[in-house]
């Protein structure tokens, strides 16, 4: 049986407007499940599916034209997405306790809450996600550079990209960009100057190859 506590709040980590996505997506969710329908399916004062849809629209928007050069909109981005995480942690332990009352851990992962579980360990060397993966402005118009931490067991990076105005939590979203056999300065040209991109990376060793790493945003020149 789940343990209340033990919910996957990942989403604190993710950037802005990749937080913006998730809590939409989470937020419709909630207004389509079966179980959370009606004025008691998630009780005041916890945020429901439209005000979390509604927050994360804020944060997408906010953070947009932040992102432009609005300096105003930088202190309301701050608070819009201190008030996103806080709704949805509230929100979420909601759910984790309800999955318990009700002996239904479906619940959890209805809403791509439980936890994530360990990889079983393996007798061969393996290779993890790239860990801290970022991007910047590369020196040609319209180009990233994309980098991350070293794995030992890695032979090929691989990087991934998705538009910024597709939502990156859907698969579909991404096309496969450049690989190189070094983890650090992969460029990736042929970008629209102005245009929001995500950025992820993945690695091949002789183990395998490893899951996706964590994605980064980059508006570029």
């Amino acid at each position: 049986m789940p343990n209340p506590v033990d919910i996957d709040l990942s989403f604190k980590e993710l950037d802005n407007l990749a937080l913006g996505h998730w809590t939409i997506n989470f937020g419709n969710k909630i207004a389509g499940h079966k179980d959370f329908q009606g004025k008691d399916g998630i009780p005041a004062p916890l945020a429901g599916g439209e005000e979390l849809t509604q927050n994360g629209s804020n944060l997408i928007e906010s953070t947009t034209a932040a992102d432009g050069g609005d300096r105003y909109k930088q202190a309301f981005r701050d608070a819009t997405r201190e008030t996103t995480i806080r709704d949805n942690i509230m929100t979420a332990y909601w759910i984790g306790m309800r999955s318990i009352r009700q002996n239904a851990p479906n619940l959890l992962s209805d809403f791509d809450l439980d936890p994530k579980k360990k990889p079983a360990k393996t007798g061969r060397p393996g290779v993890s996600a790239p860990k801290k993966v970022r991007a910047k402005h590369g020196k040609r118009l319209g180009s990233a550079v994309v980098s991350s931490a070293k794995d030992e067991g890695a032979a090929l990076y691989l990087v991934g990209i998705c538009p910024g105005d597709k939502d990156p939590r859907c698969e579909e979203n991404w096309y496969l960009g450049p690989k190189s056999p070094g983890c650090r300065g992969i460029i990736v040209d042929g970008l629209t100057p102005g245009g929001l991109y995500y950025f992820r990376m993945m690695c091949f060793g002789v183990g395998g190859d490893s899951e996706w790493s964590e994605y980064v945003s980059l508006r570029i020149l």
